[in-house]
């Protein structure tokens, strides 16, 4: 994946769940070696969501926080479980916080942990948003202007 094809903030282009998984990986590679600030988001069901921001050799990953599900859909089925978030937290994520960081976040500026952060968000996919492999989801990628490395990243 040596290039990146930015879809534009708020362009959304389809992906299957299996072929975002299978590309995660190359993808923040690339993101990471490219000297812009970037930004992908991967929306998934419900309004469930799984974002990155990478910028001057810092990855920052987000995954949706009740926060914003319940401003997305109706009714309870589509909120994070207490196990969810259990698991999220036995994973690595950090809590989500009412200012700075309403989602559940992780960040690393060591480039050996790409990896490591493919196999967390697979998990956050396939065992918490409960996607399979064939189902269609959104892909966002695109330069993120103003560049502050400690914030939250932009929602979906």
């Amino acid at each position: 994946m040596g290039h990146l094809q930015l879809t534009g903030e708020r362009m959304s282009v389809p992906a299957t769940v299996e072929s975002f998984l299978a590309n995660l990986p190359e993808l923040l590679g690339t993101m990471l070696r490219d000297p812009r600030c970037l930004v992908a988001i991967a929306e998934f069901t419900y309004g469930r969501y799984v974002q990155f921001r990478v910028d001057g050799g810092l990855v920052i990953a987000e995954v949706v926080s009740n926060r914003y599900i319940v401003d997305f859909v109706d009714g309870d089925e589509a909120l994070l479980s207490e196990s969810d978030e259990a698991l999220l937290r036995e994973h690595g994520w950090e809590e989500p916080t009412l200012s700075d960081c309403p989602n559940w976040r992780w960040t690393s500026d060591d480039a050996s942990n790409l990896l490591l952060l493919a196999g967390m968000v697979r998990e956050v996919v396939v065992r918490i948003f409960h996607e399979r492999p064939f189902e269609e989801m959104l892909f966002q990628l695109w330069v993120f202007q103003e560049s502050a490395p400690n914030t939250s990243i932009t929602a979906a």
